[in-house]
């Protein structure tokens, strides 16, 4: 039994020292873990942190953009309304400009037929005068033409033809 219980023994503390090996493999496996699941733990909470400062980031971006979004939507329709009035004060301009011209269409031949009308009746009369002065001019050619005669044939027709 001594032989058997040495063996007994000898097995024992073989399985012992291999438990003991096996005990202190766990522990550092163990270790191992519980370090790698500190590792893991900070790099999720810095993870963490990036992502909130990343949503952060982008709402503030998102924020801004829509503002100066906004922003140059309302200068763009200020000026398209700005625009717009100007093209309707020129578009009244213009028609301002055409009724105008046109009155000063009307009124230029209504002075060109008046000029007309008055140059017309000034030739008339100037017309008129020359025949009246012509008539008139062949009168006198005529008693100059009969005191001629009279002249050349006696006193006696002279005094016959005066008054």
């Amino acid at each position: 039994e001594s032989h058997q219980a040495k063996e007994q023994n000898t097995r024992s503390a073989a399985e012992q020292a291999s438990l003991r090996s096996q005990l202190q493999a766990a522990e550092q496996r163990l270790t191992q873990v519980q370090d790698e699941l500190k590792t893991a733990l900070t790099r999720n909470h810095t993870c963490e942190e990036n992502l909130l400062k990343a949503q952060s980031d982008l709402q503030e971006e998102r924020l801004r953009t829509c503002s100066t979004v906004e922003t140059a939507k309302r200068q763009a329709d200020a000026e398209c309304r700005k625009l717009q009035r100007q093209l309707k004060a020129v578009t009244a301009r213009a028609q301002q400009e055409e009724v105008r011209a046109a009155d000063m269409l009307r009124a230029q031949e209504a002075i060109r037929l008046q000029w007309q009308s008055e140059l017309g009746l000034e030739r008339d009369e100037l017309e008129s005068k020359v025949e009246k002065l012509r008539k008139e001019n062949k009168a006198i050619k005529e008693k100059v033409r009969t005191g001629l005669q009279a002249l050349a044939t006696g006193p006696e027709i002279l005094a016959r033809l005066s008054p």
